[in-house]
C-alpha cells in the first residue's frame, strides 16, 4: 500500500468488502485522532469498476447492457475498461492516498503493472483475494443478474489466481466469502492490512526498482533486449500454425510460463504489434528490475498475456 488490488471472481463479493474496508481503514487510521501525527495518510479513494465502467458505457452510449457487462464483452472494451482502471489508479496513488483498486485484476500481467506504479511512487502495495467458488458466483448473479451467463463462464476460466511467491501479489491476504467456520475473522483481516499499512509507509525509499536512470546500464537492457528478441521471434514463427487459445511454450528454462494465442493471431500477432509491446514491458522492467532471467522471462510472458487478451 496505499496501493490495495482486490482480486475475484465476477460477483464473488469484492465491491462489498471493497467499500467495507474503505470504512474500515477511515475510521481506524485516517479519522483515528490516536493514530494523528504517525502516519502521512490524508485520504482513501475507491478506484471502482461500479463508477469507472459505467462512464465508459455511457461514453459508449450502451445502455443495453450493464456497465460490468459491456467492459467484458470483447478484448477492445475490456482493453478500454483496464486502461480506464488503470489511468485512475495512477492519477490517484500517491504517499498520503490509499488506493484501493476494486475490479476482477484477473490478469497477472495487469496487477505487475499495478505493483509497478505502486513501485514507481515509491509507495507499499499489497493484494486481497476474494477466495469465492464459482458455483456461489453464478448463483448470486442468478439472483441479481449483471453478467450474462456465457460471460461469466469465461471469466471464470481465465482468472489467474494470486500466488505470494510472485513479487507483485504479496502480501497476499485471503477472504474466503462466505466465511466458514474455520476461516480467519474480516475484523481480523482489515486489521492486519492496516497494520502492515503502518508498518511499511516509511521502508519505501528510492532504490533500484524506483530510479530508472541508475538502471539503464548496458547488461540489463542487453539482456532484457535478448530475452523478448527471443520470445518475439518464437511467437512469429508458431502464429502460422497456431489456432486462438493455443498456449505456447516460449522457454525451456520455464516450461509453465506460456503465452496464449488471442482470437485474432494474423492481426494481432504481427512485428510492430509485439516490437510495441517490448517496448512498454523494458520501460516497467527498468523500475522494477527482475533479478534473474527466469523473473524477467515470467514477467514478460505476463506482460504478453494481459495485453494480447
Amino acid at each position: 500500500m496505499p496501493l490495495i488490488t482486490i482480486v475475484g471472481f465476477p460477483r464473488s463479493g469484492k465491491t462489498t468488502y471493497a467499500k467495507q474496508l474503505q470504512k474500515y481503514l477511515q475510521e481506524n487510521i485516517i479519522d483515528n485522532s490516536e493514530q494523528q501525527g504517525k502516519h502521512k495518510f490524508k485520504s482513501i479513494y475507491l478506484a471502482s469498476d461500479d463508477d469507472l465502467f459505467s462512464n465508459a458505457n455511457a461514453t459508449a452510449q450502451n445502455a443495453t447492457n450493464s456497465s460490468k457487462q459491456w467492459a467484458y464483452e470483447n478484448s477492445f472494451q475490456e482493453k478500454m475498461a483496464r486502461g480506464t482502471l488503470k489511468a485512475a489508479v495512477h492519477n490517484k496513488i500517491s504517499n498520503s492516498c490509499i488506493v484501493i483498486c476494486d475490479s476482477l485484476n484477473y490478469i497477472k500481467g495487469f496487477r505487475y503493472e499495478l505493483f509497478c506504479i505502486a513501485r514507481e511512487h515509491q509507495t507499499p502495495h499489497c493484494t486481497v483475494y476474494l477466495d469465492t467458488s464459482s458455483e456461489d458466483c453464478m448463483k448470486w448473479n442468478q439472483e441479481h443478474p449483471i453478467y450474462k451467463e456465457q460471460t461469466l463462464k469465461e471469466l471464470f476460466m481465465r482468472m489467474e489466481i494470486p500466488d505470494e511467491t510472485r513479487r507483485w501479489d504479496k502480501p497476499l491476504f485471503v477472504i474466503k466469502n462466505p466465511p466458514t467456520e474455520d476461516s480467519t475473522p474480516i475484523s481480523q483481516i482489515f486489521n492486519s492490512i492496516a497494520q502492515h499499512l503502518l508498518s511499511q509507509q516509511d521502508k519505501m525509499v528510492p532504490h533500484q526498482a524506483t530510479l530508472p536512470q541508475q538502471l539503464s546500464h548496458t547488461n540489463l537492457l542487453h539482456e532484457l533486449d535478448q530475452m523478448t528478441n527471443q520470445i518475439i521471434q518464437i511467437l512469429l514463427q508458431v502464429k502460422q500454425t497456431a489456432t486462438p487459445g493455443d498456449m505456447i511454450k516460449i522457454s525451456d528454462l520455464c516450461p509453465n510460463e506460456k503465452v496464449k494465442m488471442p482470437n485474432q493471431i494474423q492481426r494481432t500477432i504481427t512485428i510492430m504489434k509485439l516490437k510495441e509491446l517490448k517496448k512498454g514491458f523494458i520501460q516497467l522492467a527498468q523500475m522494477q528490475p527482475p533479478q534473474s532471467q527466469v523473473e524477467a522471462i515470467k514477467m514478460f510472458v505476463a506482460y504478453l498475456n494481459s495485453n494480447l487478451a
